[in-house]
């Protein structure tokens, strides 16, 4: 990646989508994980695709979570969540 910055990670993104199509990319990246670095700062680009549907979700991690109980949770809390988007677990 040329610069680890949000306009970026929305050029790899791009890139990637045109690359394999729109309906791939979803499939393949319907939700990413991520954390809270600031190249992630702006999610509502990131998951709007280049036709300006949503192309993918996504989530941030909780980059502390060493314990094996707050990793445990994580799945519990996600799927108990709904799915929403943004949430840092």
């Amino acid at each position: 990646m040329p610069r680890c910055t949000e306009g970026g990670v929305r050029l790899v993104f791009d890139c990637l989508e045109k690359h394999i199509g729109t309906y791939e990319f979803i499939s393949m990246f319907e939700y990413i994980l991520t954390d809270r670095g600031s190249e992630f700062g702006d999610p509502d680009a990131l998951e709007t695709g280049v036709n300006g549907i949503q192309r993918s979700s996504i989530y941030y991690c909780d980059p502390n979570a060493e314990r094996p109980e707050r990793r445990a949770g994580t799945g519990t809390y996600h799927a108990a969540d709904g799915l929403s988007q943004r949430n840092q677990f």
